[in-house]
């Protein structure tokens, strides 16, 4: 993403029924004068395990250019069958409304959004999942450094969120994470698995 460039990304992903993927890309950064506008859409089908994790960082940090793209649209939805599971947006335009506020970024400048979901799991198999994924972070990654939650969106849904000032916390907190959520997968930093 070069400055003043714009570029686009549009991801379709379709799994079919008993598959499985772990989608852990590299950590996206962006580059100071640039527009990303990305889409994401996954499309699941009965008995399917999805981990879908990105982490993002507000630019160069070393060279001082946090926060000094142009503008970041993402917008992801995961859905089984017709049925939509997660919609989530992003829409930073730091010229006109700085990410670092109260409600987005908070003063950090990276941040991990992680979704699983399991369509074969029930409310109850997720809320143990939930559970023991926050003991795990929370034992494992007890820094003061870091300010992050997860929750169950759905039946099938957990969510992560993870705000921090460097991309290898997150990676490490996505590495338990992925390893917790999916026991029989090693988790490398970056990887895309698929069953």
């Amino acid at each position: 993403m070069d400055e003043g460039k714009q570029a686009r990304q549009h991801t379709h992903i379709s799994q079919q029924a008993g598959s499985s993927l772990c989608y852990l890309p590299h950590p996206l950064v962006l580059h100071k004068g640039s527009t990303l506008v990305q889409t994401t859409e996954i499309e699941l089908d009965d008995d399917c395990d999805l981990i879908y994790g990105e982490i993002l960082a507000s630019g160069r940090i070393r060279n001082g250019e946090s926060f000094k793209f142009n503008r970041f649209s993402s917008h992801l939805v995961i859905r089984h069958g017709k049925r939509k599971l997660v919609t989530y947006n992003i829409q930073w335009q730091p010229a006109s409304q700085h990410p670092s506020a109260l409600g987005q970024m908070e003063g950090y400048t990276h941040q991990l959004n992680l979704f699983y979901v399991n369509t074969a799991h029930s409310s109850l198999d997720m809320r143990s999942k939930v559970g023991r994924l926050y003991n795990r972070i929370s034992s494992n990654h007890p820094s003061e450094s870091i300010l992050w939650g997860v929750s169950q969106a759905d039946d099938s849904v957990l969510c992560l969120r993870v705000l921090a000032d460097n991309a290898y916390s997150l990676q490490e907190i996505l590495k338990t994470a992925a390893t917790l959520l999916h026991p029989t997968q090693s988790s490398p930093l970056s990887a895309a698995f698929f069953k």
